[in-house]
């Protein structure tokens, strides 16, 4: 079962994406470029494995969310419409100052 959640600490404010494996993170500022515009947004670098270190990015093609490194897919996660919904509404709340003005 997936989960997106926000998420805030000291280090980090944005989305996660919970499944078996584990959490995505996806940061705040790339939220709104990713979900509305459907474009290819950085989502940090490569923490561990052969790609560490390289520039992680991610593109929301219809129910995928693809994560690339170097023009190539490693990883593809079929989202749920529950999950692409909340992607949604975490983008609408985001593209909202009020909200924005909230978290400050």
């Amino acid at each position: 079962m997936q989960r997106v959640i926000f998420l805030q600490t000291e280090e980090f404010t944005g989305l996660g994406l919970l499944d078996r494996e584990g959490v995505l993170l996806i940061p705040l500022p790339v939220v709104i470029p990713l979900v509305k515009l459907g474009v290819r947004v950085p989502l940090g670098t490569v923490e561990e494995g052969e790609m560490r270190g390289q520039e992680l990015f991610g593109e929301l093609v219809g129910d995928e969310l693809v994560l690339l490194v170097d023009g190539k897919r490693i990883k593809v996660y079929k989202l749920s419409e529950e999950s692409l919904k909340r992607l949604s509404v975490f983008a609408d709340m985001l593209d909202d100052q009020r909200f924005l003005n909230f978290l400050s």
